[in-house]
């Protein structure tokens, strides 16, 4: 099971730290979160959380500067700065396959969105249901475009795409 989340600007620091959990390094609790089980959290595409969440926010700035840029204005506060995509793990995922088929997701998003635009995955086992968050930072020719990066044809074909894709990889 997969979906997206659109993110706005002031929505992007908390998201992010959602990723690294870094609130929960600081202390915080969240009942949805078994800590015991946070040490086998890992990322897909850098050597740490905190390196890859560091990649996510340098690609958004990088992406807001090239659209008001272009654009010759500001971004618009209601804007799109980037799209979460959260698959979970099946249920009939074979014991060991786990990493495989979080490393296919990450692999079908890079090859859907772009891979400068997809810096890797955040990989949660510590949830009731293990997942990967996959930013998507939705640039396009320059500008931060969600609407046409993510559309309603992509929506409709994505489960299905991604589930050849997974298939096929493992």
């Amino acid at each position: 099971m997969a979906h997206v989340a659109k993110v706005k600007m002031a929505a992007l620091a908390p998201m992010v730290g959602h990723y690294a959990r870094e609130a929960e390094r600081r202390g915080y609790r969240r009942e949805n979160i078994d800590q015991e089980r946070t040490a086998l959290n890992y990322v897909l595409g850098a050597e740490s959380g905190d390196r890859l969440a560091a990649a996510v926010r340098g690609r958004v700035s990088d992406a807001r500067e090239s659209h008001e840029r272009l654009a010759g204005r500001a971004l618009r506060k209601d804007a799109n700065v980037l799209m979460d995509w959260v698959v979970t793990l099946p249920r009939d995922c074979p014991e060991g396959m786990e990493r495989g088929f979080f490393e296919a997701v990450v692999d079908f998003i890079r090859q859907r969105y772009g891979a400068e635009n997809v810096p890797g995955g955040f990989v949660h086992m510590d949830e009731t249901t293990p997942h990967v968050h996959v930013p998507v930072i939705p640039e396009k020719g320059g500008k931060l475009l969600a609407s046409q990066v993510v559309t309603r044809r992509d929506l409709q074909t994505f489960h299905s795409d991604l589930a050849a894709a997974v298939d096929a990889a493992l």
